[in-house]
Order: C-alpha cells, then sequence, then structure tokens
C-alpha cells in the first residue's frame, strides 16, 4: 500500500452527543452488506455487490447542488477507464439524492463509471458518515471561489426546483473488496475534506492522472 495520510489507524474523535467514527476508523461488513442502492433506471443492487469480486474505490459524495460535489466528481470523471482495467479495480461514486437525478448530474461531470444512490442514507448512517453541513476549503479539486459557486449552486437549485439530497451530508472515500478486505477509510469532517483523486488511485494501486490545475498532485 502507498504512504498515506489519511489511513486505517488514529485516535478516536470525542463526540459529546453523538457517536461518529473518527475519519480513518475501519468498515463494518456486516452492517451494510444487505443495503440497497439505486442505479440511474431504479434497479436495486445490495451493496456488497460492488466489491464483492474486485477490490472497489467507493466514493460517496454530498448533495447534487453542490458545486463542490460537482468539481470533485468532475475530477473522478478524466480516470481513464483503462487504468482501472488495467488495475482490475472498480471505481463507484454513491450520492444521497433520489436515483432520477443521476443521469443529468453525470451528464453535467461527464462522469463514465458507475454511479448509485443511497436515498434514505441508510448506507451513509450504517457507514457513520457525518451530517453536520460544515463547509471546508482548500480542496485541489475544486476551482471555483466561494462566491461563484454558490451562485453556480444556486442557479441549478432555481432551474431544478427539488432538493438533490440532504444538504447537511459530508461524503467519503473507501477501497475495499474483494471480499471482507478494508485498504483504505476516510470520512470528511466538511465540505472539501475528501481524499485527492491521485492519492485514492494511488491507494489502490492504479496509475495516477495528470490535473494541471493541481501543483501538488503528481505529473505523469
Amino acid at each position: 500500500m502507498a504512504s498515506m495520510d489519511r489511513g486505517l489507524h488514529g485516535p478516536l474523535e470525542p463526540q459529546p452527543d453523538v457517536y461518529i467514527p473518527s475519519p480513518d476508523q475501519g468498515f463494518d461488513f456486516d452492517a451494510v452488506k444487505d443495503l440497497v442502492i439505486w442505479d440511474q433506471f431504479g434497479n436495486r443492487k445490495r451493496f456488497h455487490t460492488l466489491y464483492q469480486e474486485t477490490k472497489t474505490i467507493i466514493i460517496f459524495v454530498r448533495h447534487f447542488l453542490c458545486y463542490v460535489c460537482k468539481e470533485y466528481v468532475e475530477d473522478l470523471a478524466k480516470i481513464p477507464k483503462e487504468y482501472l482495467q488495467e488495475a482490475k479495480v472498480r471505481l463507484v461514486v454513491i450520492g444521497c439524492a433520489p436515483h432520477t437525478y443521476i443521469r443529468e448530474f453525470r451528464q453535467e461531470t461527464r462522469f463514465p463509471h458507475e454511479f448509485y444512490c443511497d436515498p434514505d442514507r441508510d448506507l451513509h448512517k450504517a457507514l457513520g458518515l457525518r451530517l453536520d453541513g460544515t463547509h471546508g476549503k482548500a480542496s485541489p479539486h475544486v476551482k471555483s471561489s466561494v462566491i461563484s459557486g454558490v451562485l453556480q449552486s444556486t442557479w441549478r437549485a432555481v432551474k431544478s426546483m427539488h432538493y438533490q439530497g440532504d444538504m447537511m451530508q459530508q461524503g467519503g472515500q473507501f477501497i475495499v473488496g474483494p471480499g471482507k478486505k478494508l485498504h483504505y477509510a476516510w470520512r470528511d469532517r466538511n465540505s472539501q475534506d475528501h481524499t485527492s483523486v491521485n492519492q485514492l488511485l494511488a491507494e489502490a494501486g492504479v496509475q495516477q492522472i495528470n490535473l494541471p490545475n493541481d501543483p501538488r498532485i503528481i505529473q505523469v
């Protein structure tokens, strides 16, 4: 496994009112295996089928009207399918919106990989993903300023006229499989606390990609 500044070990963070796993705490396979996710056509799938036979990068994102979420997924979309196939790794994004919004969001982000939704957030809750709406800063994948990003999100919300996921829900990133193997775990502490794309690829043993807008990301 590549070196990482976020991994599977670390002290638990004290939570005064409710138990929330620390960002890098493990993954309860038994609690989540039979929970249901939905594809854009309304087909149901058991969560464990995503990683039962192969190593899988699983990325939980915020609501679909969030500009941070959109710009992060836009960079995830740049990962070539060939890189994943060569490493025998699957890439999956899971949102908290109703499945009927997946198609539009994939078109907006040009995301070519697998995408599912957990609209009742049963999976989010079982994995201990935070529900606090804290806004972060300094993600290498967010290109917009706060002002322009909020304006973009507001305009998209006006056009939609519907909520597209819980605005308080934070995301997380996991690399699991095949079977009950956990390679990496991170639960976002705020809206921009997600693991960088190339760190996820390195942890999964996938070739990294060139993202020229971020000087901290490895050039290949």
